[in-house]
């Protein structure tokens, strides 16, 4: 959602809006999400039910929330400054492999769940991340092709989350 609302084209969200700072906030959301991803195949069921209750996942939420905002739209200068001309920066190509790498252990952690368990729904979550992986790949050369893989994401995770076969 920051990612949106910093796009140069709507009001300023709480500094002055750039593509430099949707850039930013879209790095950041694609890296903690490859890190929830690969924490969620730990934590699955009833293996480690302390992690799993309200409390602990609300205030879990708002240290990434504020991290997030803060890191974002006060330090914009740590993140690389993308240029058309000049290629990617070394800091964008070291996050793009660090996050397909997550992802991809990910992959690995769901299939021998799928696996153990049998539960095929979880198929749609590996769909899902192969989706994923491209749309972060694609993005910064393709926008909106970027867009409509991440979207086929999330309707495959929202498939295999509510179990729709």
């Amino acid at each position: 959602m920051f990612h949106l609302l910093s796009l140069p084209f709507l009001p300023d969200f709480i500094t002055a809006n750039s593509f430099q700072k949707a850039a930013i906030f879209n790095s950041e959301s694609f890296l903690i999400m490859a890190t929830l991803l690969l924490v969620s195949s730990y934590i699955y069921r009833n293996n480690l039910p302390k992690f799993m209750g309200r409390k602990f996942l609300f205030l879990s939420a708002m240290i990434l929330l504020i991290l997030t905002v803060f890191l974002a739209l006060y330090s914009p200068d740590s993140f690389p400054v993308l240029h058309q001309d000049h290629g990617f920066p070394t800091a964008l190509l070291f996050r793009i492999l660090l996050t397909t790498l997550l992802i991809m252990f990910s992959i690995y952690r769901y299939a021998r769940l799928i696996q153990e368990n049998g539960e095929k729904h979880l198929e749609f979550l590996i769909y899902g991340f192969i989706f994923m992986i491209s749309s972060d790949l694609v993005y910064y050369n393709h926008e909106l092709p970027g867009h409509l893989l991440e979207l086929g994401a999330f309707l495959c995770i929202h498939m295999a989350l509510y179990n729709l076969l």
